[in-house]
């Protein structure tokens, strides 16, 4: 899964991932037709997420003209922020933003619900609002945007959906076959809306740990196969 990097090649490798998948705070305004101004204010009234990554760069160079130093701060946010940041401009007062935030998770739960991928814990079910909103200062503080594909509603509930289950499934410690089929949804979901993550970071994920834990408990083969019954 994760990365084979020959040694000193990491450098080059997050910085190609970070321009492949997102954008620097320069395009995400042009790409949105803001300002640096506007995406400061919306970030520090709590409407605007922060960035998924910030590249501290230090640069010196040597050539027969003499040395050249420079250090930038670059930030990173996810492409699908182009369209929140949008929408940022248009809400008339704060609360707005997590209204349209939460409005679109019970979107994602219904289409969900008639694809029958749920949750059947009634705790997770009554607690949904609660849930809504620990997602939200999550969604805030950034982690999204480095975690899953867009950092957006969708695929922050189908991560969370998918990990919650199998967690479940985890925690009886024990091999199920009658849990075959429901481990094979649900990791299904997670590969689909997480994102690949930087080359250094990639066996700290969620989906990393659990695919090792599924295969340690036998539902997914040495191979990487997921058992189907």
């Amino acid at each position: 899964m994760t990365q084979q990097i020959d040694k000193g090649g990491f450098s080059m490798a997050l910085i190609t991932y970070l321009s492949g998948h997102f954008y620097t705070q320069n395009q995400l305004i042009r790409s949105s037709d803001t300002s640096a101004i506007q995406l400061r204010d919306f970030q520090s009234r709590k409407m605007m997420p922060m960035p998924a990554y910030k590249l501290d760069i230090s640069l010196a160079s040597t050539s027969y003209f003499g040395k050249f130093e420079e250090r930038e701060l670059i930030e990173f946010y996810p492409k699908a922020y182009t369209d929140w940041l949008k929408q940022c401009c248009l809400f008339k007062e704060e609360k707005e933003a997590f209204k349209s935030f939460s409005r679109q998770f019970y979107i994602v739960k219904e289409a969900l619900l008639a694809k029958s991928f749920w949750s059947t814990d009634t705790q997770f079910n009554a607690n949904f609002d609660n849930f809504i909103e620990s997602q939200w200062h999550h969604f805030l503080a950034g982690t999204f945007g480095v975690c899953t594909k867009t950092g957006m509603p969708r695929e922050i509930l189908i991560k969370e959906l998918a990990v919650y289950i199998l967690s479940e499934i985890l925690s009886n410690g024990i091999y199920s076959e009658n849990n075959s089929h429901a481990v094979l949804v649900a990791l299904k979901h997670l590969k689909t809306a997480s994102s690949t993550l930087a080359p250094h970071e990639q066996e700290k994920g969620t989906l990393y740990r659990l695919i090792k834990e599924l295969k340690s408990m036998g539902y997914i083969s040495s191979n990487g196969i997921e058992k189907v019954t």
